[in-house]
């Protein structure tokens, strides 16, 4: 996500590109790009990408519970 945002991240910098002060939300996150809803096998051996903190946390998160929300309204 970072890199589609122009922005070569190691973790040491915020979705705009600005150093993070904050050494708590520093580093990477191993994240599952299909998310697993508890199935082993896609945990261990689905798609998976690094993350930025703040990616990973944030912008992620609402994106997949906006799907599942959407998945609802249209059952």
């Amino acid at each position: 996500m970072c890199r589609a945002n122009g922005i070569l991240n190691d973790g040491s910098r915020k979705v705009d590109g600005s150093p993070e002060p904050n050494p708590n939300l520093r580093g990477l996150i191993v994240d599952h790009e299909q998310p697993h809803r508890g199935d082993p096998h896609l945990f261990f051996h689905g798609p998976k990408q690094s993350l930025c903190i703040t990616h990973h946390n944030r912008v992620k998160q609402r994106i997949e519970a906006a799907t599942v929300a959407r998945a609802s309204l249209l059952a």
